[in-house]
């Protein structure tokens, strides 16, 4: 009769968690003991610590790092549900114990998550790390995911998607894309955005052909909707309960000061803002921006305009790479738009959404300037007409080449000599060739950083750059980028 619960109760168990990766979509239905709070809190921060630490230092992607895996495995690991047969009662009573940690190491990730939601929810910055981080840590899970799991899983989503037939997946072959791929699926379109966006799969009356692998990219997707879902409804919960639960929050204030997703420096901290830079000074500072800054400069100084997303990207970093108050930021803008706007235009259609980013407007959140994982993932150009983004990921090898043979001109106005790196034709080539091949290998922020070096090494050999680990001035944000290229030309 024992036994026969014992098997109930393990059979419960697992239909609560089927799979050692969860999308979360239930709340808690289990107390959290006020002394476990923090310790399964800090179980995630951990996660999410490392995974920020690795972005920042070795410019990789998370998931392919032992640091960040290891890092799971020592603070929540899940563990499939592959049980064999128990042959014996022994084996038996073995399995029962492994399922109860299971279990448990299940409720701990779960408890998790919901806790990490309640602690940043309030923040918007706080919002985007978690957001950052969340992603990391699924498609690290997703991709260790055994193939007989991870298909139980995906076809408990329940997603949209169907094989192709033999004759749709011979039309498909003709493109390159394709041509390695066994298993051809077609789904809605707008379930892979993503492979739309970057024009890597065919599309026919609304329907997109995509080999097996990408419906990870579904899957992915799917999660990161379902964590800002979360993030809504907790923040509404917030205020209902905060009155109730002050011991809670007293504990959230205490974790907070665990998480690391402050990583940026901005120029709020700099000895910058005594120097009252004025919006007449934008246009001589402007050599000295990161190519996705000095672009869009390029490109607002052509048209007298930039699209929402330039203007977000540009102006944040007005604010927080170059130090424009609030004052000289509209006046920057005014002036930049004329002719095509005059002032009563201006004001009536631009004006509120500049407060708004300096936090005097809307919901009046002091924004801080993007990374450049948010400018390359977060908030590609998608039309013709749209400036923003990162050079080295979203241009062509040509265009990018043309762009950085102008980049470099600017600096001839600082010295004509022929000792300056971009005055030497064999050096600039070069620097361009080693840019063009980072670029290939998807490594975008090195191969800026590598920029950043050539500008200033006077001549001197770049071959101890390539062979260098060192992570001391690795471009991440584009106002380290300014910060570093100012004080060089400028201040020393």
């Amino acid at each position: 009769m024992n036994n026969n619960r014992n098997d109930l109760i393990s059979i419960n168990q697992q239909d609560k968690y089927p799979y050692s990766i969860n999308l979360y979509d239930a709340i808690p239905e289990f107390e959290i003991p006020i002394q476990c709070f923090e310790e399964y809190a800090t179980r995630r921060i951990n996660i999410y610590n490392t995974i920020t630490k690795v972005k920042k230092e070795n410019i990789i992607n998370p998931i392919n790092s032992n640091e960040v895996y290891r890092c799971v495995r020592e603070n929540l690991p899940l563990f499939s549900n592959d049980y064999e047969i128990p042959q014996s009662l022994e084996i038996f009573k073995q399995q029962q114990i492994k399922i109860q940690e299971n279990f448990k190491q299940r409720q701990i990730d779960h408890a998790s998550y919901y806790i990490l939601l309640l602690l940043c929810c309030r923040d918007v910055e706080m919002q985007e790390w978690l957001i950052k981080c969340e992603m990391s840590l699924f498609q690290l899970r997703l991709y260790n995911l055994e193939q007989k799991e991870k298909e139980e899983f995906i076809q408990s989503l329940h997603l949209k998607y169907q094989r192709a037939t033999r004759q749709e997946c011979q039309e498909c072959r003709k493109y390159i894309y394709y041509t390695n791929s066994n298993e051809i699926y077609k789904v809605p379109f707008e379930l892979v955005s993503e492979l739309v966006r970057n024009r890597k799969i065919i599309i026919k009356k609304g329907t997109a052909f995509i080999k097996k692998n990408d419906i990870d990219i579904i899957v992915i997707d799917l999660f990161k909707k379902n964590i800002q879902k979360h993030l809504e409804l907790v923040e509404k919960l917030v205020g209902l309960i905060q009155n109730d639960f002050d011991y809670v929050f007293s504990l959230l204030d205490t974790l907070r000061s665990k998480c690391h997703y402050q990583v940026t420096t901005h120029w709020k901290n700099s000895s910058i803002l005594k120097e009252n830079i004025q919006h007449t000074q934008v246009e001589s500072l402007t050599k000295y921006f990161p190519p996705c800054m000095n672009f869009l400069f390029i490109k607002l100084k052509d048209h007298h305009h930039l699209k929402f997303a330039g203007r977000t990207q540009f102006g944040l970093f007005l604010k927080c790479g170059v130090g424009l108050n609030l004052f000289e930021s509209l006046q920057f803008w005014e002036k930049a738009f004329q002719p095509r706007f005059n002032a009563i235009d201006f004001k009536r259609e631009y004006a509120y959404n500049i407060r708004h980013n300096y936090g005097k407007e809307g919901s009046r959140i002091d924004y801080k300037s993007f990374d450049c994982e948010k400018i390359q993932n977060y908030n590609e150009p998608s039309n013709f007409d749209h400036y923003h983004g990162c050079p080295f990921k979203h241009f062509s090898t040509q265009n990018l080449i043309d762009y950085l043979n102008r980049y470099f001109d600017q600096y001839q106005s600082l010295s004509s000599s022929s000792l300056k790196p971009w005055n030497n034709p064999i050096q600039r080539a070069n620097c361009i060739v080693t840019i063009t091949n980072l670029v290939h290998q998807k490594k975008y922020c090195q191969a800026c950083t590598y920029l950043l070096y050539f500008i200033q090494s006077n001549g001197h050999s770049m071959e101890n750059y390539l062979n260098s680990d060192s992570t001391e001035r690795r471009i991440y944000q584009p106002d380290n980028f300014f910060l570093y290229n100012y004080n060089h030309f400028v201040k020393s």
